[in-house]
């Protein structure tokens, strides 16, 4: 499916290249508006319990619009957008915490957490659509390519349990502060803001801001896939001959995080490694724009 799709992008690409001379049944545009997304995956859950939700986050999109008239009412059309997708994670139940020390040992811990996280990634979008018009009004539908531009997440953390020799941990919390392609493991700053926390009779001293792979010793590159591929389909309507305004539904079809950091937030494995889940997490977006097409 990947590959029919990429084939088609490529076709489709060069094929409206070589009509690009043809000026008279070739025009162009622009469009901006507003989007509503969420990454939509399987939640981990106690027994019946959902811990994780993943809700609509609220974006913009920008960028230019070119169409190829096959006759008045039939065509096609390919764009070129910035689009700001993401999606508000909460994760709220029993989970384990690996965290950063200032003495440089890592601290397991056990407990209650609730994790609060926006992540905003903004994309390259290409998609090529067909369209048709019927009145005042088209209707479109095709394939979209994404490249993966930049990916951050804001939030916070508050967690509470206990040590592996079982004395109690008083909940604390801690912001987090993710930027998904330049954050490394295991590298973290305390010059932001410390928290002082007590384990075993120890204080213990934590940076009061996390970042993305604070809990992951090795480096497996960027938590989110660099392209990402999915259907569209959508409706406008039109003023005048060039004003419009509509709206479109993106539906991802590739997995939008790297299997290396799919792992379980409830618990670790009884050797204290990370439990491997490989969830298949793809884009959900909606667009509403208004342009104007020459």
């Amino acid at each position: 499916m990947k590959r029919f799709i990429l084939a088609f992008l490529v076709i489709s690409f060069f094929n409206l290249q070589n009509v690009a001379a043809q000026a008279q049944t070739l025009t162009y545009g622009f469009k901006a508006g507003l989007s509503y997304s969420k990454i939509d995956g399987p939640s981990e859950n106690n027994g019946t319990t959902d811990l994780e939700v993943n809700d609509f986050a609220n974006g913009f999109f920008v960028g230019a619009l070119f169409r190829y008239w096959f006759t008045d009412l039939v065509g096609v059309k390919w764009e070129l957008l910035y689009a700001q997708k993401g999606t508000d994670y909460n994760f709220n139940g029993p989970g384990y915490q690996i965290l950063p020390t200032e003495n440089g040992t890592p601290l397991n811990l056990n407990g209650n957490q609730r994790i609060n996280l926006s992540i905003s990634n903004a994309y390259l979008d290409i998609p090529v659509l067909i369209y048709g018009k019927f009145g005042k009004f088209e209707i479109e539908g095709g394939v979209n390519v994404g490249f993966l531009i930049s990916s951050t997440g804001q939030g916070d953390l508050s967690f509470g349990g206990q040590s592996q020799a079982g004395s109690i941990v008083n909940e604390f919390t801690a912001s987090l502060d993710y930027k998904y392609k330049k954050d490394k493991p295991g590298t973290v700053n305390f010059n932001n803001g410390t928290t002082t926390i007590n384990v075993d009779g120890t204080p213990n001293v934590i940076p009061q801001a996390l970042t993305a792979y604070y809990q992951f010793a090795d480096d497996r590159g960027s938590y989110f896939n660099t392209i990402d591929i999915g259907l569209n389909a959508g409706a406008y309507y039109f003023w005048n001959q060039g004003l419009f305004i509509g709206g479109r539904f993106n539906y991802g079809l590739t997995d939008v995080t790297k299997d290396g950091y799919d792992v379980s937030k409830v618990a670790l494995d009884a050797s204290q490694n990370f439990i491997q889940r490989s969830d298949e997490d793809k884009n959900l977006s909606m667009q509403f724009s208004i342009g104007f097409s020459f």
